[in-house]
């Protein structure tokens, strides 16, 4: 009886041994298990984090390789977000060296990628340019440039009351990026105005009043003569000393002014106030061998409704600006689905006289509305402005802007670019003007305006300033 007591006791030890056994392997298993399934998790989510961090890296290569750059930016990489921080740490000559610290986040997991890098931009065209130096009095921008605008002055800078920027360094820039501004204290590439060789084909010109071989001292009324929409007037020199009315009794919606020498307006060239929406407004003013000068109150005025305008100034030596007024002004469009362009253009330079100077809208360039606008001003010498006023007033427009001053002789006969007022207000976009905006621009003009971008476009080629920036060193790329 005792052995079965005894017998049946070892079979209830063996048993629960057997469970204890079992239920130990359970947790252990269990335990092992979800160690595994988070190791999984956390090297998943590792690996997530370092791909989104290698996507924040070859974001900013490429916005750097499109000189479109922010100084930090983040995204998102299916489950997984990247941060990203952008710094210039040197610069030499067109060689620009920066560091990228890319942050990929996963959950909780986190990796980080450092990367240096040197990108060359010796081929790219430079919207804002000058052969001496730059110098703006009183700087205004309410809204940062849309893309990044690199202002280059091989002689420095003299920028209102930034110290930072006045004490640049040869080979050096500063980025002031509330404006999205890189200023570089350096010499980039110009093109030269007086290699377009700019010749009026006066045997394709139909005069509607004067003509090449004299003087035309007087103009009192002006006829579409061979009805082709348009007024022409020719001279070896001509004065405009009455108001000049574009789009008045019949419409006509554009005035050529051509001059072997001087062009020399004392009254307005204007648009009449009830202008019609649907017309265009088209100024353009040829001095060949000679000056352009604004005297007075004399201007260019578009304030109708002009749906597209189009206004270019040219002489073969100095645009002089000697008036009370803004000698460009123009106001009041009323459509946005088109553009603007205006370009001046002298070979050898653009001066204002500081007679006005203490009148708020003398000498300067006044451009405003809703429609999208080339602004270019390109010299072979100084170019000097009183003020520069370029805004808008729709988010959806864009503004695109060029300052341009060419030395044949940088080096002992530099050329500045002098703005007393820059104001560049308002809510559209601002950026500086591509090579794709002026081969749009090229697009939709004719006559000597067509000639004159082409002009820049070629030299541009020649000169291998189209080329995009270029990645010329990976220094290292290490995963942190």
């Amino acid at each position: 009886m005792f052995a079965n007591i005894n017998k049946k006791g070892i079979a209830i030890v063996t048993v629960l041994s057997v469970m204890s056994i079992l239920m130990l392997v359970g947790v252990v298993a269990t335990y092992l298990i979800f160690n595994e399934t988070q190791m999984t998790k956390t090297v998943k989510d590792s690996t997530l984090a370092l791909k989104a961090a290698e996507a924040g890296v070859e974001r900013a290569l490429a916005r750097l390789l499109k000189s479109n750059l922010d100084n930090s930016f983040s995204g998102n990489l299916d489950a997984a977000s990247y941060s990203v921080s952008v710094s210039k740490i040197s610069q030499d000559g067109m060689q620009e060296t920066y560091e990228i610290l890319s942050t990929g986040t996963a959950n909780n997991a986190s990796r980080k990628i450092r990367v240096q890098i040197v990108v060359e931009r010796s081929g790219i065209f430079k919207p804002f340019a000058a052969d001496g130096e730059i110098k703006i009095d009183k700087i205004k921008i309410n809204k940062p440039f849309a893309s990044l605008l690199e202002m280059w002055a091989a002689n420095g800078f003299q920028i209102a009351d930034y110290d930072e920027i006045n004490n640049l360094t040869l080979g050096s820039s500063y980025l002031q990026s509330s404006w999205n501004i890189n200023f570089v204290y350096d010499q980039a590439f110009t093109p030269s105005v007086k290699s377009l060789s700019l010749s009026i084909p006066t045997s394709q010109i139909n005069c509607d009043l004067g003509s090449f071989s004299s003087d035309l001292d007087s103009i009192s009324e002006v006829d579409d003569t061979n009805n082709d929409g348009k007024i022409v007037i020719c001279g070896n020199n001509v004065t405009i000393n009455n108001s000049l009315i574009i789009n008045d009794s019949n419409y006509y919606d554009s005035i050529e002014i051509y001059a072997q020498n001087n062009i020399d307006v004392q009254d307005e060239i204007k648009e009449k106030d009830s202008g019609h929406e649907g017309n265009s407004f088209n100024v353009v003013l040829v001095a060949q061998d000679g000056n352009i000068t604004f005297e007075d109150d004399a201007k260019i005025e578009q304030h109708g409704k002009s749906d597209t305008y189009n206004i270019t100034l040219y002489a073969g030596k100095q645009i002089i600006i000697d008036s009370k007024s803004s000698f460009i002004d123009v106001t009041g469009r009323a459509t946005s689905n088109e553009e603007g362009g205006v370009l001046i253009v002298a070979g050898e330079g653009i001066v204002t006289s500081q007679d006005y100077w203490s009148q708020a809208d003398a000498g300067r360039i006044h451009i405003t509305g809703k429609e999208d606008t080339n602004l270019l001003i390109w010299s072979d010498g100084d170019i000097e402005l009183k003020g520069v006023h370029f805004t808008g007033s729709n988010e959806d427009n864009l503004r695109t802007l060029g300052f341009i001053a060419h030395s044949d002789d940088p080096e002992n006969d530099p050329h500045d670019i002098l703005i007393k007022k820059f104001h560049l207000t308002g809510s559209e976009n601002k950026a500086g003007i591509t090579v794709e905006d002026l081969e749009n621009w090229y697009q939709r003009v004719d006559g000597l305006t067509k000639t004159i971008i082409s002009g820049i476009l070629q030299q541009i080629q020649a000169a291998g300033a189209n080329t995009p920036p270029q990645l010329r060193e990976v220094k290292f790329w290490r995963v942190e």
